[in-house]
């Protein structure tokens, strides 16, 4: 029992970063409209070219989250495979109640 506390302390720990990796890009995203919305307004050029080059940073921080996430479910799978079948559904369950809570 230990060793799954210690599992759960683990996938929440990582959980909260994905969490704030997620939060940290819709934060882009929005300074993003702001500033798209601003450049079509006023004919900025440069402007629209930057908010423009911002879109990279947040397609690699998009990819992260998917690679993190993929990283995830698959540990649940491996864990899964550890318990017994009638606790590997609550696992999963748990785990999957976890992700969609913190990903609101």
């Amino acid at each position: 029992m230990l060793v799954l506390a210690h599992t759960r302390t683990a996938f929440d720990s990582q959980l909260q970063g994905l969490s704030l990796l997620i939060a940290e890009m819709g934060g882009l995203v929005e300074g993003q409209i702001v500033e798209a919305t601003a450049a079509l307004s006023n004919r900025d050029a440069e402007r629209a070219r930057q908010t423009i080059a911002t879109d990279a940073l947040i397609d690699r921080m998009q990819r992260a989250v998917e690679e993190k996430a993929i990283e995830k479910f698959q540990d649940i799978l491996v864990q899964g495979h550890v318990l017994e079948p009638t606790r590997r559904v609550k696992y999963a369950d748990v785990v999957l109640d976890r992700f969609t809570t913190s990903v609101k």
